[in-house]
């Protein structure tokens, strides 16, 4: 079947799956959502043809899964699922069908369909800060979302207490993010910041960012205050605490998808593991973005390396650069997390949190100081990663 994201009603939730349902209510009240529609169901030729149709002449789109079970109260399957993004209408079949594919025997299947904003900025808000549930917590980065949420950089970190703002501002040294006709060593600027696409491939592109630019924001001000008041409205509409993700390009302000928050730590001490005493303890300071405490050995593995047997990981601390949620859905019996980069509001840190898995973040080249094998202690309660020399 075939809905306009204009013509959903409250009736169609179970079968177009919250994310679509979500963003269909949001465009309906008003919210700067991008226009689309749903393929859910059996999907007739003449549904592809109304599509199709939609899209031609119209640029570029992404398709997105909106399957049941994800985006709910309790949990959100945060980055199970693909999204394929920068296509046509003569690729909307085939992306269709591997969303479709790919999400296995889950019931209630839907691909959600949306003109695609090459963000110049992107982030996530948490109405709520998850960590301890004071302020709101905004987690920003220059390019696509994709660099949150898959915890490819460690974001800025904007802390919103009613009308103050508390900022930590990360180094970036490269982004990911969607180009035009830009080749590789051309320049760019995006939002402001001043980038060189260093690898193009069907529009994707891996920029550098120019050194001078490297502790820019990747939000202004006025930015930040736009995004609040456009939150602010979205918790109303749902009347609940919202894990928001946004765009801006050409300083116009996108919100791309809503969903509940799953998951606060209001107790940043619980059941803490006592580090053990040596003489030659080193301690590494990261971000604690899942509470808890473990000890274990640790298992380090190269980001997007085959995971192989997974009973290796049981009791262990696996170490890697970026985590990828593809892992947690792989290993179930992982003691703890630690990664170089990444931020709070990344689908991995999501997760982590909701399955109570310890886990420090943005240790950045720290990392390398954790060798295979290494007995370590992660507390997560504080941000640290002990290692027993």
């Amino acid at each position: 079947m075939f809905k306009y994201l204009k013509d959903v009603i409250e009736e169609d939730k179970e079968s177009i799956g919250m994310k679509a349902y979500n963003c269909a209510f949001m465009f309906q009240k008003g919210i700067n959502v991008p226009n689309g529609f749903v393929l859910y169901n059996e999907i007739t030729d003449d549904d592809f043809s109304l599509a199709e149709e939609f899209m031609t002449n119209k640029g570029y789109f992404v398709a997105r899964s909106s399957m049941g079970g994800e985006d709910q109260n309790e949990v959100s399957f945060a980055g199970k699922y693909l999204t394929i993004m920068n296509i046509t209408a003569s690729k909307l079949k085939n992306a269709v069908r591997k969303i479709l594919n790919q999400s296995g025997s889950v019931t209630n299947k839907a691909v959600l369909v949306q003109h695609f904003i090459k963000s110049e900025a992107s982030g996530v808000i948490f109405t709520l800060n998850p960590i301890n549930g004071e302020g709101m917590l905004v987690n920003s980065a220059f390019g696509i979302g994709e660099n949150i949420v898959s915890g490819i950089v460690t974001p800025d970190e904007y802390i919103v207490f009613n009308n103050t703002i508390q900022s930590t501002i990360k180094q970036k040294a490269a982004v990911y993010t969607y180009v035009n006709d830009e080749k590789p060593g051309e320049s760019i600027i995006l939002n402001g910041c001043r980038c060189r696409v260093v690898i193009e491939n069907e529009g994707r592109a891996l920029l550098s960012v120019y050194f001078t630019d490297r502790y820019k924001p990747s939000l202004t001000e006025e930015q930040l205050l736009l995004v609040k008041k456009e939150v602010e409205k979205i918790k109303k509409l749902f009347n609940k605490e919202q894990d928001i993700e946004f765009a801006f390009y050409k300083n116009k302000l996108y919100t791309m998808q809503s969903r509940p928050i799953t998951s606060i730590l209001t107790n940043n001490k619980n059941e803490s593991i006592l580090a053990k005493k040596t003489n030659n303890m080193r301690t590494i300071i990261g971000e604690k973005v899942s509470s808890g405490s473990f000890i274990g050995k640790a298992v380090k593995i190269e980001y997007g390396s085959p995971i192989g047997d997974t009973e290796r990981f049981n009791n262990a601390v696996l170490v890697i650069d970026e985590f990828y949620p593809e892992i947690i859905y792989s290993i179930t019996k992982i003691g703890a997390i630690v990664t170089a980069k990444g931020g709070k509001l990344s689908h991995a840190a999501i997760l982590c949190r909701e399955r109570s898995i310890p886990c420090v973040t943005g240790i950045e080249e720290k990392i390398n100081y954790i060798t295979n094998g290494d007995e370590i202690f992660v507390d997560a309660n504080d941000g640290k990663v002990i290692l027993y020399g």
